[in-house]
């Protein structure tokens, strides 16, 4: 039989008998009894609505080739438009079944296991060890430290537990290394690995959510990594495994459970060795149609200043980062021998975030110039932010957040005064990220649900 001669609705009869097949698998595996009247038990996989919802769960990680085969079943009844939620249900559903059914009459009878597990296991009670009670591990993977946490159904981080990322001293598959021994330990915390839902990655660069690549990250020369991949193998093919970019994360965590808890649309700006920015637009992350969205750390705010390893010149980053702000801490340092950052750190290469930040409060001139200058390219840069996004809440985080009203006070009056709707009536709130380093491990951790 050749699957490409048939049309959506008999691809979706197969898939029908697919799904029983799959689910009769799925009990067996887990050491369960298989009902004499299959289709009742697997009737969580088989309603429209379970299906729509678990289509949702899988599009993002479907080919060209499978996708096509989705929408021949989808529109294999004529349906010009749902007229109701019902009858939208009940399109995703049918072209869930042609998909399945393409699947196996095709011979990717693994593929099509490796979907459905994807599809169903957050939502399915009848099988043993995938409940929405389960634990999930989130991955922050960050310039500095790799950090792994397990969070549990409430969203809280219960563990924790991180390594040094020595960026650009070793090769990305030992920091993979890394993860994976992380990712075993979090798993001995709940229990085993069969206690773990899912797992997330939240790295930094240009991350592909379908393939699990890291597309391009200029920080390490990275050209489509299969960092997803890499760490399955690790863990004994473990599966699913999500990524997304880490400032989406943690932008993502902090609206789940965070400084934005129920707003539909934050924007989150992270301060750290860069500037990262991420989107949330009606509850859902912002990745663009390349996955390439949301770098606002290299919106130019300087015209040809100082050069960013992205290949331009005047990069956010270079100058809000806190990277950014030591590299002007060093400089103002060097102009101003009786400054008492000195004093604070004894030698350039002793500066840190809070060098400036301490000194200024106790009045030094050299160091109020510094925190001037940094808050003033910060808040420019918001302002900017807010004039594109109008978000309801921007959120920012990273170290140089813990100076709280010191930095928030003056740069929230800057933004509210440079903003285009500085006359509206409903304003974009400024806020300091609540969940601090477990934003992008909740955010991470939460991308399948």
């Amino acid at each position: 039989m050749d699957s490409r001669t048939l049309s959506g609705a008999p691809l979706a009869y197969y898939g029908d008998a697919v799904f029983e097949l799959l689910t009769r698998g799925a009990l067996l595996e887990k050491g369960l009894t298989v009902p004499k009247d299959l289709n009742k038990a697997a009737l969580h996989y088989v309603t429209a609505t379970a299906q729509s919802e678990a289509y949702g769960r899988i599009e993002g990680h479907l080919s060209e080739e499978e996708l096509e085969a989705y929408k021949r079943g989808r529109n294999a009844h004529g349906i010009s438009a749902p007229k109701s939620a019902e009858t939208a249900d009940y399109r995703r559903a049918t072209g869930l079944e042609a998909l399945f059914g393409w699947l196996w009459l095709n011979g990717k009878e693994e593929r099509a296991k490796e979907l459905f597990g994807l599809a169903f296991a957050h939502e399915d009670k009848t099988v043993k060890g995938r409940t929405k009670d389960m634990y999930r591990i989130g991955i922050d993977f960050g310039g500095t430290n790799i950090a792994v946490g397990l969070v549990d159904s409430d969203k809280k981080v219960v563990y924790k537990r991180s390594m040094p990322t020595k960026m650009g001293k070793r090769p990305v598959d030992e920091m993979v290394d890394d993860m994976a021994l992380l990712c075993r330990e979090m798993a001995e915390k709940a229990g085993g690995m069969e206690k773990v839902g899912s797992i997330g990655i939240a790295s930094p660069g240009v991350v592909n959510t379908k393939t699990g690549e890291v597309e391009y990250y200029c920080g390490m020369n990275l050209n489509h990594y299969p960092m997803a991949k890499k760490l399955s193998e690790r863990l004994d093919g473990f599966s699913p495994i999500y990524m997304e970019n880490d400032a989406n994360a943690a932008a993502y965590g902090e609206v789940l459970a965070g400084a934005a808890q129920g707003a539909q649309n934050a924007v989150m700006i992270t301060l750290g060795t860069g500037v990262g920015g991420g989107i949330i637009i009606n509850g859902k992350i912002y990745d663009g149609f390349n996955f390439a969205a949301a770098e606002l750390g290299h919106i130019v705010i300087e015209k040809d200043g100082v050069p960013c390893a992205c290949g331009r010149r005047g990069c956010w980053e270079k100058y809000s980062s806190a990277t950014g702000l030591i590299r002007m801490t060093k400089e103002e340092m060097e102009k101003s021998p009786d400054s008492a950052m000195w004093e604070a750190c004894g030698a350039l290469e002793n500066v840190t975030g809070r060098t400036a930040y301490d000194a200024a409060k106790k009045d030094d001139e050299a160091a109020l110039r510094v925190v001037a200058k940094y808050q003033d390219y910060l808040a420019v840069g918001l302002a900017n932010i807010v004039n594109i996004f109008q978000p309801e809440i921007l959120i920012i985080g990273g170290g140089v957040c813990g100076e709280g009203d010191y930095l928030l006070n003056p740069v929230n009056a800057q933004v509210m005064e440079e903003q285009y709707a500085k006359t509206s009536a409903r304003k974009t709130k400024l806020v300091i990220a609540a969940l601090g380093n477990d934003a992008g491990i909740v955010g991470a951790a939460f991308l399948g649900a």
